[in-house]
């Protein structure tokens, strides 16, 4: 399975505009040069340390302007050596058990969470929001304490209000970082309920 979809994208050509717009960019990295090194020659560098590809490109002009890339694939024949043995190292395994263990229990008390029931009820997250485990639980452990300190200082209804307030005044984005909106909004509004004690 792998050689074939290898063969479908051995040589893909991708304009450089449609990358930006992917990538969301499209202001970033004005000057090609810094394009360049940032967008393509670092993240190539990466996959081909870690990863069992070679991965080379060339650049397309027309004119005096690059417009298109084509990325050049092989397959080598096996998986760098460090990686490999980062993958049987027990401090990594255990490490590894560990997180996502941590990340288990936060997304189990996410879910029995008062916080999560009204956050779906003002369609700040969906049900769908529900089946990822990484959002969830970055809910429970970087949200849901500063309701908490909310609700201890201004008593449950104040979340309630908030929520209520942020959701009337959410603007949606194409790409949707949920809980850095939720965090940011609720730490925007703790000073300022603290100047009303």
């Amino acid at each position: 399975m792998g050689d074939f979809c290898l063969i479908l994208l051995k040589n893909p050509v991708f304009s450089i505009a449609d990358l930006r717009k992917k990538f969301s960019i499209e202001k970033k990295y004005k000057a090609f040069r810094d394009f360049e090194r940032r967008v393509i020659k670092e993240p190539i560098a990466q996959l081909n340390k870690y990863t069992d590809f070679k991965i080379d490109y060339e650049l397309i002009k027309k004119g005096h302007t690059y417009t298109n890339i084509k990325f050049l694939l092989t397959r080598t024949m096996s998986v760098p050596v460090p990686y490999k043995q980062e993958q049987r190292d027990p401090a990594y395994l255990k490490g590894a058990e560990d997180k996502t263990e941590k990340m288990n229990q936060s997304y189990l008390k996410a879910m029995n969470s008062k916080y999560t029931k009204l956050l779906i009820k003002n369609f700040l997250i969906s049900s769908a929001d529900l089946c990822d485990l990484k959002l969830m639980s970055r809910l429970q452990n970087k949200v849901y304490p500063l309701y908490d300190r909310l609700s201890k200082d201004r008593g449950f209804e104040s979340v309630v209000n908030h929520l209520s307030y942020v959701a009337t005044h959410k603007e949606d984005y194409t790409i949707k970082n949920t809980v850095k909106y939720l965090e940011k909004s609720i730490t925007s509004y703790l000073p300022y309920v603290n100047l009303y004690d």
